[in-house]
This record gives structure tokens, sequence and C-alpha cells, in this order.
């Protein structure tokens, strides 16, 4: 597996890792990570997240999850699905924070 860590509290770990330089993309193959709601840990509620695939877009920022998704948020519980999950960020106070999550 390999791991790649953002801002020392999220990381994601996958079995294969693509780097598309032109495209701006990246996507991790059999994905498993967490991520933070919020900026600090004080703040925000772990997301633990995985899938058999996702694409990070480097121009919009968003994560994209696809096939066979499970994410749990501790303070809401599980979602399981089969269908395309969409994590978008916004800039708050010059840190980046996890806005929404959509299912497509």
């Amino acid at each position: 597996f390999c791991r790649v860590t953002l801002r020392g509290t999220d990381y994601v770990d996958a079995s294969k890792i693509i780097v598309d330089t032109a495209g701006r993309e990246v996507t991790f193959l059999s994905p498993r990570g967490k991520i933070l709601n919020g900026v600090s840990p004080d703040e925000g509620d772990e997301i633990d997240f995985r899938a058999d695939r996702m694409v990070w877009n480097a121009h919009t920022e968003d994560l994209t999850l696809q096939g066979d998704i499970e994410i749990h948020q501790h303070s809401l519980g599980t979602l399981n699905t089969d269908e395309e999950v969409v994590f978008t960020y916004e800039e708050v106070e010059g840190q980046r924070k996890l806005r929404n999550i959509t299912i497509n």
C-alpha cells in the first residue's frame, strides 16, 4: 500500500496511485482513509472512508469516491452506497475545510 498524508491528520492508503500531471488529477485504487471535517481535531469530526476508486481533482480540490463506498462520520453514522460521492471543499480564513458531501 501507498500512503498520502495531508495536514498531518488526513491520510489515504491505496493499492495504487496514478498521477496525471497534465490533467492535474490523482487517482487512488482501493482507497481507505481519514479526513477531518474541520480545521483542527478539536473543531472537527473524523470521517473514515473506503471505496473502489477515488479521484482528487487539483483544479477544484474535490475528492470523488466511486464503487462500493463506505463513509463513517463519527457523529452521524455510516453511509454505504455504490453511487458516486463527491467531497467538496472551500477556503475559510486561509484554511481548507470540507463544505459538503454529495451523493450523485
